[in-house]
């Protein structure tokens, strides 16, 4: 890419409705070498179209569900007369299923270029919500929590308080709405808690904080004895469990991960994260992580590895996209 740069221009835009006639006046007027379409993006008014002009396409670092698959080969016909000139997938089983959809010819495999991405040396900071934990009382997060796994969640807590009466819950909704709820929640099963914004002070030993304040989950990870990541007890795909690692934080999850299978099994057989079958599992990983807790340190380098060795996928999208862009 270094012999391309000083001639690549970049011009953000909204994409257009994806409509032939629309993607037509588009690449008319934009008449592009070649386009890069990134992950899922894959548009049959777009495809035709550039098909139609001669423009190749390159997908990267591409991703595919078996459920995609499985619509996409309803119409087989459709899709492999518009198949991407070349694309990169992030696994071979995304691989696979891009064939089945568009044919083999092109297909390959590239590594992940969010491991790119990955930082797991957190600068320090102070977290806000630090003076309003006591001294001494371990720190629970369980972030990102959605309306479908509340009731697993309430479950977690009311253990968690049960086991450790002195310690104190940082509960994160996912969504601000539901913070109300979680009020009524709590309420409802007699367990104090207190609202982050309306707190000023230090909380008793076994109250919910309930964090209800943008931006202050990520920071709190690194007072956290132990920390639990949602949208996984139930089939919401989870939430990023990546982040607690840069603080040395081995984070638990539930079953569901399916957003972030491009991580790979390995993380768990690494022990770097605990996957949990069930609300109780991820309970129970919970307690051990207070009771023994991992090596900060250790869990930081262990995760920094993990990530160099899969790190790669950056460069090799650059050098298909440079390709294209000299070929064309």
């Amino acid at each position: 890419m270094r012999e391309l740069a000083g001639q690549v221009e970049i011009l953000p835009a909204y994409f257009p409705f994806d409509l032939p006639s629309a993607m037509r006046r588009v690449l008319n007027a934009v008449r592009p070498k070649a386009m890069v379409l990134l992950e899922t993006e894959l548009w049959p008014g777009l495809l035709g179209v550039c098909k139609q002009m001669g423009v190749p396409v390159l997908v990267i670092n591409g991703r595919m569900t078996e459920k995609s698959a499985h619509g996409y080969t309803r119409l087989p016909w459709l899709w492999k007369a518009m198949a991407p000139a070349r694309v990169l997938a992030v696994s071979t089983d995304d691989a696979s299923r891009f064939a089945r959809v568009f044919g083999p010819e092109g297909v390959g495999v590239m590594d992940n270029i969010k491991f790119d991405r990955l930082r797991f040396d957190a600068p320090p900071c102070t977290p806000e919500i630090g003076p309003l934990l006591p001294p001494g009382a371990p720190f629970v997060v369980l972030g990102s929590v959605r309306k479908e796994e509340e009731s697993d969640v309430l479950s977690m807590v009311r253990g968690l308080l049960s086991a450790k009466p002195g310690a104190v819950i940082g509960l994160f909704p996912r969504h601000m709405q539901r913070v109300c709820i979680w009020e009524r929640l709590l309420g409802e099963a007699g367990i104090p808690f207190a609202l982050r914004s309306e707190t000023t002070s230090p909380v008793a030993r076994g109250t919910v904080l309930i964090g209800d304040v943008f931006g202050e989950m990520g920071a709190a990870f690194s007072l956290a004895a132990a920390v639990f990541l949602g949208g996984s007890l139930a089939p919401l795909g989870g939430q990023n469990f990546l982040e607690p690692l840069a603080f040395g934080i081995s984070p638990v999850t539930g079953p569901h991960w399916s957003n972030f299978a491009w991580v790979g099994e390995n993380i768990f057989e690494h022990g770097l994260v605990l996957r949990a079958q069930d609300w109780q599992g991820a309970l129970r990983g919970l307690l051990e992580r207070i009771d023994t807790p991992p090596d900060r340190t250790e869990i930081r380098n262990q995760a920094k590895s993990y990530a160099k060795s899969r790190q790669g996928g950056g460069q090799a999208a650059c050098q298909a996209v440079a390709e294209f862009l000299i070929c064309a």
